[in-house]
């Protein structure tokens, strides 16, 4: 029974041992500890280790010891004093095999644990320690694969990556992590709930043991989860988790949006809706490669498969991946990649990627677009995806209407009915070139084609474009350009675009277009087609009609037999000048020429044209001035245009009309109201061929207008043109030529000044004749007109037989006038007139005298006094109205003929026409028939004459009575207009027997 007592002794001194060992342990201050852990993590690291809160140990089975308020010292260089700090680090340990130093963690627990991560601009890591000889490296200290961890929990972990070069920061923060070791297996099950830049993050599945990652062996790992929207799988080993060395994983990863993942602001993902993305990772955390990567993406009706290799992730170089990617609408990729791509119908695109972020290249492209009719192809290659660079690319599109592409690209671009282009690109995306372009337009009759090349597409310069077009029709161009041009027939256009869109020049520019008979031919170069210019272009024009012209400028002009025009265009549309300008017309045997320039056409200045037109017919100028001109034979004008469209001069100005001439000056000044200033001198102006043609013309009219009840003309008179034009009119004139007459025109000035038309002198001579006047117009509502008139002396006779009026009178004749009225008519002056008008005649022969009165009025009188011939033979005669409101009254009618004496009184109402007038003849010899009185009625044009044998010529005899004064008394107009010779008539013989009137008898 001795070993009982041994047995029991035995057991009883070894529970004194461990109550004594755990009163001591119980007891004992382990902060003294302190110093010695900090100084052998700072051997062992070189960083400090603050260990500020308290050190307790829990005794137990499990013994558990707990550490607060640590803190472990960040690189001398980091941006915050400490690289970690934790709240509270919990460590609970199995006590037996700790007392044979088998150190087996039966849990571990972290809370509060910040973790600072951070390189310098150099790239070293703040977890890059200098270590040295620690104690921890002495002989009994615990050796990692000692330790074996039953089960791991981290609360309220926050890691946080900093990179010293760019400055940017990433933070990862973990709210629970769970490793649980089960009975009798080699594995932790593993549960991480966390947060990665703001994307939540949730794994779950199986790992090796810790002791596996502490001695650096091979971990496996056997996780799946989500992150963000997506779904990941990982399944495989690392060699070595702590240097992250071995890596061998299988990553399987899907979701929807893949730019919602934020795993690197630095990298730029394309929103999906679905995404599904399978690799082999094997490498180190210093190369990283993908093998046999495949994935697929999708979004808005686009899907991109990609199948390859990335030979190092870290860095993304070594792409080689395969791209194959198809759509219903390219607009849907630029919201994927963050730019604005114009929106098709189906598309395709695939090619090569190969290289790295920091030089990516595309190998074999090829992609096609449609849209509508619409089509697009491309192949080639981009040595440099990410800069754009080394671009080499062939390119074909071709469709039905050109401005479905202008929509696509957010230009506006013209209508057409079918298209193609093709071409080369060439360059970067700071200088793209476009080389060995071909396109190829049209639209109805229209056909356009370009050649060339464009060294800079990004900014529009080198060009260098061959142009040929062609068509039925310029009218048609008009609504592509947005400008209106003139329907012609067919027109061709060559020429050679240069330089850029802020300096584009046309060079070697042919343009020809025709319209019936026209035919307009333009060459030459302008400088900047953008500004307008450096013009420099010749043009000439022929044509057999200028009157087609017309419609094509919007502008009426002549018609002509044949017409040529050249010249030479320079300058700019801010001063474009005509140099060399040559033009010629002709139209039925009459021609038109012209030479000289303009130095600016649009403002219409320096002008210096050199003039000249010639003809059989002036009156073929009549349809080219909107008029008829009467046929007065051959003429010949020249003149030298020179001004401005403020004042146009025509300078040794000279013409030739028939057998008149004339030279002289012309100006007009456009100004608010234009004037004219002319002054003109001829030898002699002949109006012998204007009377044979107004004669004609007059003879025509009589013809037509027999039934004619009206003397004066209700027409308007064209008196608004004076209120349109002002002018200055000087004419001097030697000789006056009317067929036989000759006349010697002294002086004419005429002037129209602010609506009033002046002639205020006007002087001829005719043999012994003086003949002088003036007329006053003001225009207005109504016009007023007033005029004097004055011939002294006429050889009536003379003048009407060398005129070709008439052989059958010899009178030698006074005539004086002179009135004012108002009105815009000749009927509204007629019948407004304030005046008098006046003539005394010598002896001689006069017939028809009393038509003076009414038309065809001595035929009627001839069937009542049937008077012999001498009643024509005059031996003196006065006739004297005075008009008041359109009423003329006789002051005077007395012929005195050798049949008798013929004295008159009465009234002709000038608005009316109405004539009533008594006639009474006083026979020589009382054998003559001459006893009737006749009393004249009815209107001017339609006299009525009828005896009146009660009447009595009281006016008239009083009137007769009268001459015995004489002139001053009874001629006003003579005095008024300041005519004081003599008269022929013995005006008291005619006054003694105009009183034995038969009233006195």
């Amino acid at each position: 029974m001795r070993w009982k007592w041994i047995v029991t002794i035995g057991v009883l001194i070894i529970v004194i041992l461990i109550a004594a060992a755990y009163v001591y342990l119980n007891t004992y201050d382990y902060n003294k500890l302190k110093p010695l852990v900090a100084r052998m993590v700072e051997d062992a690291t070189g960083r400090e280790l603050n260990l500020v809160g308290e050190i307790n140990l829990a005794m137990g089975l499990s013994p558990s010891l707990l550490v607060t308020d640590v803190a472990f010292a960040n690189a001398s260089w980091g941006s915050q004093p400490q690289m970690i700090k934790i709240e509270k680090l919990e460590a609970q340990v199995r006590l037996l095999p700790l007392l044979f130093k088998d150190v087996q963690l039966k849990r571990i627990g972290l809370a509060g644990v910040d973790v600072l991560l951070e390189t310098d601009p150099n790239g070293l890591g703040n977890w890059d320690f200098i270590t040295g000889d620690s104690s921890a490296r002495k002989a009994g200290a615990f050796k990692p694969e000692d330790i074996e961890i039953g089960k791991i929990r981290i609360e309220k972990f926050q890691l946080i990556f900093r990179e010293g070069k760019t400055g940017s920061k990433r933070r990862f923060t973990l709210a629970s992590l769970d490793l649980v070791r089960k009975k009798a297996e080699d594995e932790l099950t593993f549960d991480l709930k966390a947060d990665y830049n703001s994307q939540p993050v949730r794994l779950s599945g199986k790992t090796g043991l810790m002791r596996y990652l502490l001695l650096h062996q091979s971990f496996p790992l056997e996780l799946s989860g989500a992150f963000s929207n997506a779904k990941v799988e990982i399944a495989g080993t690392i060699d070595d988790v702590l240097d992250l060395r071995g890596i061998d994983l299988k990553v399987h990863a899907s979701g929807t949006d893949l730019a919602a993942l934020g795993l690197d602001k630095r990298i730029r993902l394309p929103k999906t809706s679905a995404f599904d993305v399978t690799g082999h990772l094997r490498g180190s955390k210093e190369t990283l490669a993908l093998n046999k990567g495949s994935g697929n993406l999708s979004a808005s009706g686009i899907n991109l498969d990609f199948r390859g290799n990335v030979g190092d992730l870290i860095p993304l170089s070594g792409i080689d991946l395969q791209l194959n990617g198809s759509g219903q609408d390219l607009s849907a990729v630029g919201s994927i990649i963050g730019e604005k791509l114009p929106s098709t119908d189906k598309f395709t695109v695939q090619g090569h990627l190969m290289g790295s972020t920091t030089i990516l290249s595309l190998k074999e492209a090829q992609g096609s677009a449609k849209r509508g009719s619409l089509s697009v192809d491309i192949n080639g290659e981009v040595t440099d995806l990410i800069a754009f660079s080394g671009v080499d690319l062939q390119i074909k599109g071709s469709g039905k209407n050109l401005a479905e592409i202008g929509s696509m690209i957010g230009e506006k671009l013209p209508a057409t009915d079918e298209f193609k282009v093709q071409g080369r690109l060439t360059g970067s995306a700071k200088a793209l070139s476009l080389q060995t372009a071909q396109g190829n337009a049209r639209r109805g009759n229209l056909k356009l084609s370009l050649q060339g090349g464009i060294k800079d597409l990004i900014r529009l310069s080198g060009m260098d474009l061959k142009l040929d077009g062609s068509g039925k029709d310029l009218s048609e161009v008009g609504p592509i350009i947005g400008e209106k041009l003139p329907a012609t027939g067919a027109f061709t256009v060559q020429g050679r675009l240069t330089g850029s869109t802020k300096a584009l020049a046309l060079e070697k520019s042919q343009v020809r277009v025709r319209r019936g008979d026209l035919s307009l031919s333009l060459d030459g170069s302008i400088k900047n087609l953008t500004a307008l210019t450096g013009i420099d272009i010749r043009f000439k024009g022929s044509g057999m009609n200028l009157a087609e012209v017309g419609p094509i400028i919007e502008k009426k002009l002549p018609t002509t037999d044949n017409f040529a025009v050249q010249g030479r265009l320079n300058g700019s549309m801010k001063a474009l000048s005509l140099r060399e300008a040559m033009g010629r017309a002709s139209r039925a045997g009459m021609s038109v020429a012209f030479d000289g320039e303009i130095t600016d056409v649009l403002a219409l200045s320096g002008i210096n044209i050199r003039l000249k037109a010639s003809g059989k017919e002036l009156a073929a100028i009549g349809p080219l001035v909107g008029s008829d001109l009467p046929k007065i034979g051959p003429f010949d004008v020249r003149g030298h245009l020179a001004g401005s469209a403020k004042l146009l001069m025509a300078k040794e100005f000279s013409a030739i009309v028939d057998k008149s001439d004339f030279k002289g000056l012309v100006k007009v000044a456009f100004l608010k109201r234009p004037k004219i200033t002319v002054r003109l001198e001829s030898s002699v102006i002949d109006f012998t061929a204007l009377m044979k043609s107004l004669e004609k013309d007059e003879q025509k009219s009589a013809n037509k207008d027999k039934q004619k009840s009206r003397l004066f003309s209700d027409d308007p008179l064209p008196f608004d043109v004076l209120k349109k034009v002002d002018a200055d009119i000087v004419m001097k004139t030697k000789n006056i030529h009317v067929k036989d007459a000759r006349l010697k025109f002294g002086h004419m000035a005429l002037k129209l000044e602010d609506s009033d038309f002046s002639i205020d002198k006007l002087e001829a001579t005719y043999k012994r004749t003086k003949i002088s006047g003036n007329l006053q117009i003001n225009a207005g509502t109504p016009s007023q007109v007033a005029t004097r008139f004055l011939v002294q002396n006429l050889n009536l006779g003379d003048f009407l037989k060398e005129t070709g009026k008439s052989d059958q009178i010899q009178a030698i004749v006074d005539i004086a006038a002179h009135g004012k009225s108002k009105g815009d008519s000749v009927h509204s002056l007629m019948a407004n007139l304030d005046g008098s008008i006046g003539a005394v005649m010598g002896e001689g022969y006069l017939t028809k005298y009393l038509d003076m009165l009414s038309v065809g009025l001595s035929q009627k009188v001839v069937h009542f006094w049937k008077p012999p011939k001498t009643v024509d033979q005059i031996k003196c005669a006065v006739v004297q109205f005075d008009i008041k409101e359109g009423v003329a009254a006789s002051q005077a009618f007395v012929f005195n003929t050798r049949a008798g004496i013929l004295t008159g009184e009465g009234k002709i109402h000038l608005g009316t026409e109405q004539v009533n007038f008594l006639l009474v003849p006083k026979p020589a010899h009382p054998s003559l028939s001459l006893t009737t009185k006749l009393r004249v009625s009815g209107t001017v044009m339609e006299p009525t004459v009828l005896p009146d044998a009660i009447s009595l010529l009281t006016k008239g005899a009083e009137a007769s009575s009268t001459l015995v004064v004489g002139p001053l008394a009874l001629l006003a107009p003579f005095v008024h207009l300041g005519a004081l010779n003599a008269h022929p008539c013995n005006i008291e013989s005619i006054g003694q027997l105009g009183l034995q009137s038969p009233a006195s008898k």
